[in-house]
């Protein structure tokens, strides 16, 4: 299996959001911020046990504090599970395979 090498390259980070408000308490301008930053590239609201996911691309690890710092500006965050992936197989449609 051939794979992206992720060596001087982007880092892709998810981060699982628990609010412990509902969504209509967070102000849209502060969702609006995350909506903006160019490093956050996705934004899903989900089920299960968490209410948001968030797709980041950054170039520097040091970076990621600082996410959760803006992540956490929204409000009403409960608890964020942070998860960097180690290994692109399958990215926009493109596969990193043989």
């Amino acid at each position: 299996m051939k794979k992206k090498n992720l060596k001087n390259k982007e880092i892709t980070v998810f981060f699982l959001i628990r609010l412990d408000v509902p969504l209509e308490y967070i102000k849209s301008e502060n969702l609006k911020m995350l909506t903006e930053n160019p490093e956050i590239i996705d934004i899903y609201e989900i089920t299960g046990g968490y209410d948001f996911l968030i797709k980041v691309k950054i170039h520097d690890i040091d970076r990621i504090s600082e996410m959760l710092k803006l992540i956490k500006i929204i409000g009403g965050v409960k608890n964020i599970t942070t998860i960097l992936s180690s290994m692109i197989i399958k990215e926009n449609g493109k596969a990193y395979m043989d």
